[in-house]
């Protein structure tokens, strides 16, 4: 019979696995190469939006359509 202690460990390890993954996926966005050219409209990105965000791959306009199409899902 599994007891509590158990199932907590095991709560446990599943979540710290999954707060691994989600810091490795992040960490390899924010380490990616970014574009001197949009994805989207292929305009170019301006270089300040380089220098802040240096792993972007759209520009902002581009990148604030992508995130509201995200939530809308």
């Amino acid at each position: 019979m599994i007891n509590s202690e158990d199932l907590f460990a095991s709560a446990e390890k599943n979540a710290a696995r999954e707060r691994e993954a989600k810091i490795a996926e992040a960490s390899a966005i924010v380490n990616q190469a970014g574009r001197d050219v949009c994805v989207e409209c292929e305009c170019q990105i301006p270089a300040a939006r380089r220098e802040a965000a240096p792993f972007a791959v759209r520009c902002v306009e581009c990148q604030n359509l992508h995130k509201s199409e995200r939530k809308s899902r």
